[in-house]
């Protein structure tokens, strides 16, 4: 079961949501693959296959339509030598991130591919793979000279909303960079860390941070929503799809991004002399809308469940 409801959610599927005969009628690879939102297999619905060998680890991620207690998609196989739809088509990859700016599964270093077909990555330094929230992560071990740059995609601007969301694993002491887009002057740089493990979106000239950390060694789902009012009342902080109540504020502002400035991902930067680097970072995303409440937490159940989330039965 799940609380509340959200509508075209892109859904983890795992090796543990699948029986052994519906396992047994896909290929390797998941060419083959298909899910519906209907018995009669007539409405199919978008997939990415970012892999699957039939085993542990498997990531598959397919857009629901409504997702709620007792949503139901239909798992489709036995066409044996298929091939997944090309990355652009209707039902292909973009399509299950189509409401997404940007969306980086950072499955490996070095693939640094937008699933959103967007703006992938320019990679700086040597990160390296490490075993993620979601499949594989990568880690920039603490050092902003290894970082992620969408070259030529200057982030989302004025005072638009936007959500920020990623998997992160760091330590409660440290300081390490999330993300980071805009120009250097009063309320056009955007920017979330984490100062002491603490959970910090600035804007230059104020800020609005939990009291207490959120990291603490482990992956954590990390979600930095504004609603595109006013700052810092319109700015809400969640981790693991829980709203952080506790936190301070700097003054009121007005938030008006600037779009000089490339997205940084896995870093911090403040385009004069303070850069931080990240630790592990995984299923990093930007949205152009505050994320709500209920998504937020479903996206949370979803991509931390041990085992299986989905109930699968054969037909």
């Amino acid at each position: 079961s799940v609380t509340g409801s959200a509508a075209d959610l892109p859904t983890l599927v795992k090796f543990e949501d699948f029986t052994s005969t519906m396992l047994a009628s896909l290929d390797a690879g998941g060419g083959n693959l298909r899910f519906s939102s209907d018995l009669a297999g007539a409405t199919q619905l978008a997939c990415e296959v970012v892999k699957f060998t039939k085993a542990t680890g498997d990531v598959v991620w397919v857009k629901v339509p409504s997702v709620s207690s007792g949503a139901l998609i239909y798992v489709w196989g036995d066409n044996t030598g298929a091939v997944q739809p090309a990355v652009g088509a209707a039902f292909g990859r973009n399509a299950v991130w189509s409401d997404f700016e940007v969306n980086y599964h950072f499955n490996s270093a070095g693939v640094l591919i937008d699933a959103t077909g967007n703006h992938d990555l320019t990679q700086f330094g040597s990160p390296t793979s490490v075993t993620g929230q979601v499949g594989d992560a990568v880690s920039c071990a603490g050092d902003y000279a290894n970082r992620f740059e969408a070259v030529g995609y200057k982030g989302i601007a004025g005072n638009s909303a936007r959500t920020v969301t990623v998997w992160s694993n760091s330590e409660s002491s440290q300081d390490r960079g999330v993300t980071t887009w805009g120009a250097d002057a009063t309320g056009e740089r955007w920017t979330v860390w984490l100062q002491g493990g603490k959970l910090r979106t600035e804007i230059t000239g104020s800020y609005k941070y939990t009291n207490t950390a959120v990291a603490d060694g482990t992956f954590k789902r990390l979600s930095s929503v504004y609603d595109g009012t006013t700052w810092p009342a319109g700015l809400t902080h969640r981790t693991n799809g829980t709203t952080d109540v506790g936190y301070t504020a700097g003054s009121a502002l007005t938030v008006n991004t600037g779009s000089t400035e490339d997205l940084i991902v896995a870093g911090y930067s403040n385009l004069a002399t303070v850069q931080y680097g990240s630790n592990d970072t995984d299923e990093f995303a930007i949205r152009a809308f505050a994320l709500s409440a209920d998504q937020d937490l479903i996206e949370y159940d979803n991509q931390s469940a041990v085992g299986s989330w989905w109930t699968a039965t054969d037909a």
